[in-house]
């Protein structure tokens, strides 16, 4: 609904009073803690941007990226992703598709089929922050296998990004 208004009724050289972003989800992009950004469809949009701080600030430090889309081509902000990856030597990178696509699965770091957690890449469960991000159904399936493989639930954060935003206004 936002973006429709916005392209509606926003022209060129149109000011619009904003907010900073707020909400429970605020990724701590300066720290050296590891940290898991684990997205699907939509949600990659704001882990894109904590990456994206994190390769400007922290490049050193440990980071998975894991997304998931229904196929490379609904796959978005990957020049961001790769941009990231040349600048961070520890950042491991995990896709799931639904669906090969034309291209089919190009290396190890494509999986077909939906996430599943004991596809991702290792990582320090009981250190790392870890942070799920896309539609309810997506966290919730992720949220249940991070706590059966031992990630302690007080390094889980989550927040919905995308059209399950808007179930409580409907």
């Amino acid at each position: 609904q936002v973006s429709n208004w916005l392209h509606q009724h926003v022209r060129l050289g149109g000011l619009l009073q904003v907010s900073h972003p707020f909400g429970e989800f605020t990724p701590d992009s300066e720290s050296m803690v590891p940290i898991v950004l684990i997205s699907a469809g939509v949600g990659i949009t704001p882990m894109v941007a904590v990456l994206n701080r994190i390769a400007q600030i922290c490049p050193e430090r440990e980071v998975v990226f894991a997304h998931a889309a229904a196929s490379e081509a609904h796959h978005a902000h990957r020049a961001d992703i790769v941009a990231a990856q040349t600048r961070m030597p520890h950042l491991q990178l995990i896709n799931f598709y639904e669906t090969a696509g034309a291209s089919g699965l190009k290396d190890n770091s494509t999986q077909l089929g939906l996430m599943q957690v004991d596809k991702l890449p290792k990582w320090q469960r009981d250190v790392a922050q870890v942070y799920l991000c896309g539609p309810v159904g997506f966290m919730k399936v992720q949220w249940r296998d991070l706590l059966a493989v031992g990630v302690p639930a007080a390094n889980l954060h989550r927040e919905v990004f995308g059209p399950d935003l808007l179930d409580n206004v409907a």
